[in-house]
């Protein structure tokens, strides 16, 4: 028994996150993951025909992936809660470099190969802000 949900399980969750019932569940994140991991030769294609960087059609697919299930909010809901995991995030940062805001905006633009060679706005404005928070309080926290 596979405990993998099916895709209309992921689209009910879809239509649960679009009411704000749930958050972003964990199933839906590895099944989008699982979506790029299958057509990341066609994304690598994609990249070169659209002119665009592996991270901009990533961001592409994962987008097609959000509509195919449902897991989309309006322009003006993303935005507020791109804004506000931005402020999150600075204010972590703002902890951890003692309140140097230089330091932050430099943090934040620098491209980091922890998180494959891209800057922590692009993985943030790719919606993988949380991945960046996890980076930051593991650095926190001396891991």
């Amino acid at each position: 028994m596979s405990l993998k949900p099916t895709d209309d399980e992921l689209r009910m969750m879809g239509e649960a996150y679009q009411l704000g019932v749930i958050e972003y569940p964990k199933e839906a994140q590895e099944a989008e993951d699982q979506y790029v991991y299958n057509h990341i030769e066609e994304i690598i294609g994609m990249c070169k025909k659209n002119n665009r960087t592996l991270e901009q059609e990533i961001g592409v697919y994962r987008g097609t992936w959000e509509i195919e299930y449902g897991f989309c909010r309006s322009e003006e809901v993303i935005n507020n809660l791109k804004n506000k995991e931005i402020e999150n995030i600075k204010s972590e940062l703002l902890s951890y470099f003692k309140g140097d805001e230089e330091k932050v905006k430099l943090w934040l633009k620098t491209p980091n190969m922890n998180f494959g060679d891209c800057s922590p706005m692009t993985l943030i404005h790719l919606n993988r802000g949380h991945k960046v928070m996890s980076f930051i309080k593991a650095a926190k926290e001396g891991y």
